[in-house]
């Protein structure tokens, strides 16, 4: 292969020149991937509430740079949790109000569980020989969401449904302050944890006035590791009246909010 510039004849080999090939190719598959989804979901007779719920899947892959630690969109800080502190898995999550009879089950379509008790909880697996590092996690997560979870205490348990899939001999560790809600100081770190905050993507149809005025609010973050892969889940459930259906994520005029470009994929999914 041969290349003039300025009155100069540059040559260049096969291997050189497949390495200006592949190098955007291996720069793309380096890069950290997300996932965002909004479902929408008619509940109660009548369908007379709406159900929001926000969710962004985010994943690092720490084979590709274990020395150096580089990331793109995934969250550095949430990651220096996981090292600091080791835990297999772990989620906090704030809930303020009460999932009513009247709703019906509380899950999604797909099955996904929404119960959460009101107040402030953290649930952390650590694996089987590992000191759990409980008060250091507790203090971490409690400083990235501004919340007052340094107060919460621990009880030794078995995994919730959601964290089935300890490792036989893990440790689980529970615990909960029901004083604790979510509230717009939550909020504000919470959307700094998501690639483009709330400034685009589904994210940015999110109403705070409309969804601290709702009847439900549950904002949480769940934190997994496996042997070269982070994964973060982000989500936001709320219900209100269907009468203020428009309201809620800026679902008034259009449901097509600015793209964000960090997201892998993007969805709303509404009822059949």
């Amino acid at each position: 292969y041969q290349r003039r510039v300025r009155g100069r004849e540059i040559r260049m080999g096969m291997p050189s020149l497949l390495l200006l090939v592949l190098l955007p190719a291996a720069l793309c598959i380096a890069k950290d991937s997300c996932n965002e989804t909004l479902t929408l979901q008619p509940l109660g007779a009548g369908q007379a509430n709406l159900l929001a719920h926000l969710s962004v899947v985010c994943s690092h892959d720490t084979a590709l740079h274990p020395s150096t630690g580089i990331f793109s969109i995934f969250p550095r800080s949430l990651s220096r949790v996981m090292e600091l502190t080791a835990p297999r898995r772990v989620r906090a999550r704030l809930s303020r109000g009460r999932w009513m009879p009247a709703w019906g089950a509380p899950e999604l379509a797909d099955g996904t569980q929404l119960h959460a008790p009101m107040g402030a909880e953290v649930e952390a697996v650590f694996d089987p020989g590992d000191t759990p590092r409980w008060k250091e996690l507790v203090h971490s997560l409690s400083g990235l969401l501004c919340a007052s979870l340094n107060l919460i205490g621990v009880d030794v348990g078995t995994p919730s449904l959601e964290m089935v899939g300890a490792a036989p001999g893990s440790t689980v560790l529970y615990g909960v302050v029901a004083r604790e809600t979510v509230c717009t100081e939550n909020l504000s770190p919470w959307l700094k944890f998501l690639p483009c905050g709330g400034k685009a993507g589904l994210p940015a149809l999110i109403d705070a006035h409309t969804l601290f005025g709702s009847s439900l609010q549950t904002l949480s973050v769940e934190l997994s590791r496996s042997e070269h892969r982070l994964v973060s889940v982000h989500n936001l459930t709320t219900v209100l009246p269907s009468s203020q259906a428009k309201a809620p994520y800026g679902l008034s005029s259009s449901l097509v909010p600015v793209r964000c470009g960090a997201m892998t994929e993007s969805a709303i999914r509404t009822p059949n």
